[in-house]
Parts: C-alpha cells; structure tokens; sequence
C-alpha cells in the first residue's frame, strides 16, 4: 500500500487490519477510525527489463536516441549528486530518520543495542548538540538553519570541523519533514599542543566552543522552563479530576447508604407481606 499510494495519500484501513509493522511508512491521521497518511520518500523509478534484439531494433527505428541521452542524463545527475552532494538525511517531526544519503558514516554511529533511527541518537556526540539545537529552530521557525561549531574526527591526530544544515522540505505550517546536511569547513590539529592558542585559533575554537555550549544551556532551560508549565498545567488538572473523584465517589457512598435503607425497608414490607400471606391461608382453611 506505501508503494500504491502517491506522496501524502491517505490510507483507509478495516476494523482488523494495523500498521503495527509499518509505523515509520504511515503517520495516523485519525487511529480511532484507522485514517493514515503515507510519508517518507517517493518510490523509485521504473525497472529496465532487457529486450530481445528484434524489440531492441524496433525500439531503435521508433527514436529511441533521446530516451537514451535522458538515460545518460540521469546516470550523470546521479553520479554528480554522489560526488558533489553533502551527505544527508531526510527526518519526520518525530526525528526517525526516513532516507540516507551519502556516506553518512562520519556523522553518525549505530549504538549498542537495539537498533534505532532516531537521528538524535545517532549522531555523533561531538556534533549532537549543535545537531539538537539547529533542529529546534528549524521545526519552530520552520526555515533553514545552518551552524558551523561542530567537529568530528578526520585521523587520529586531526578533527574536522562540521558545518550542519537543516532545511525543511516544503515552507508551509506543521512542516512534517527536514533534511539535514553534514559538510567540512576545515581541519584543525588537535596532537600535542595545539590547543595551547599560541597561534590563537585553538583559543579561538574554544571560545566558539563555549559560545555554543552556552547557547545549547540557555535553550536546554527554556525548554525545562516549558516543560515545568506544562506539568504544573497537568498537576492542577490532575488535582481538579481527583476532587471530582472525590465528590463522585461521596455521592455513590450516600447512594450506597440509601440504597442500603431502602434495601431493609423491602425486606420488611416483604415480612410483613409473608406474615399476610400466612394468615390469609390461615383464615382459608378455617
């Protein structure tokens, strides 16, 4: 179904059927009523089948010159897009990662354990941060974002500073999906002595450093900030549904009682209905 449907169409699914299995090829629109939209990307290309030497001929004496050279014209698009193009990744709103691109090997790193596509995850803990922090402004300003204050290991004795572009797919509200792109600014010694700032970039590279570990603290509170007014929203509601609780459970204690009396009121009219009941067969068989 994720093949059939076109970019964004709508799934209908029956009261038996799931996406339990495909939960990162279909976003719910509606779970109640089974309602899904298909995401990630666009199904590939048509398959060449080989054909035989008369169809080929055929296909040859019909013009088929230009399909060939828009052939060789994608095949040179695709190679230029592989030599030239950063490595990348395209992600969802919920940072599962959707499509690769590139050798993303660099950047980020499989963990231990159960595997994940979750792109905060993956990355790279020297770039993770800046990584966490351009998404944020992205999916919150919902435009391109671009920060250079990343590194990631070249050799054993160089490191590579890394320049990470996030960039959303459509400009429209709610924007569901972004591509992120990892690229090289340049190389920095990091043997020996080399943050020492004799020459003053080491000093100027930690100073950059610090600027965005702060910058990383100062979004890090405020989204703390945010998360206590939420919580604090949640207590004061969770507070208010137990008073009603309370009240509710008050109410069926006193219908509980009252039905209680009412109960031993019946079982002493339906005595006195059996005492009734004897004395009329009583005066019968006088």
């Amino acid at each position: 179904m994720h093949f059939g449907l076109r970019q964004g169409g709508t799934l209908l699914l029956g009261t038996s059927e799931t996406v339990t299995d495909a939960e990162e090829l279909f976003e719910p629109l509606d779970k109640k009523n089974r309602i899904y939209r298909r995401i990630g990307s666009m199904r590939q290309g048509s398959m060449d089948f080989p054909l035989s030497g008369s169809s080929a001929f055929a296909l040859h004496e019909l013009g088929e010159r230009p399909r060939l050279r828009a052939s060789v014209a994608s095949m040179a698009n695709k190679a230029l897009l592989d030599l030239y193009s950063p490595p990348s990744v395209v992600i969802d709103r919920d940072n599962h990662i959707l499509y690769f691109h590139g050798n993303t090997e660099r950047f980020l790193d499989q963990p231990r354990g159960e595997p994940t596509r979750d792109i905060l995850e993956l990355t790279r803990e020297s770039i993770r941060g800046i990584l966490r922090m351009a998404l944020q402004q992205a999916i919150s300003k919902n435009h391109v974002v671009r920060v250079s204050d990343g590194w990631v290991r070249a050799t054993d004795s160089r490191r590579r500073r890394t320049t990470i572009t996030v960039t959303p797919l459509e400009r429209r509200e709610n924007q569901p999906y972004f591509l992120i792109a990892f690229g090289d600014d340049y190389e920095t010694e990091v043997a020996g002595n080399a943050l020492d700032g004799s020459d003053g970039r080491g000093q100027h590279e930690m100073m950059d450093e610090l600027a965005r570990v702060r910058e990383e603290l100062e979004n890090t509170i405020h989204e703390l900030h945010g998360s206590n007014e939420d919580l604090k929203a949640a207590h004061e509601e969770a507070t208010s549904i137990n008073e009603e609780m309370q009240s509710t459970n008050e109410e069926l204690e006193t219908s509980k009682e009252e039905l209680q009396s009412l109960n031993e009121e019946l079982v002493t009219v339906n005595t006195q209905l059996q005492l009734k009941m004897e004395e009329l067969e009583t005066a019968r068989t006088i």
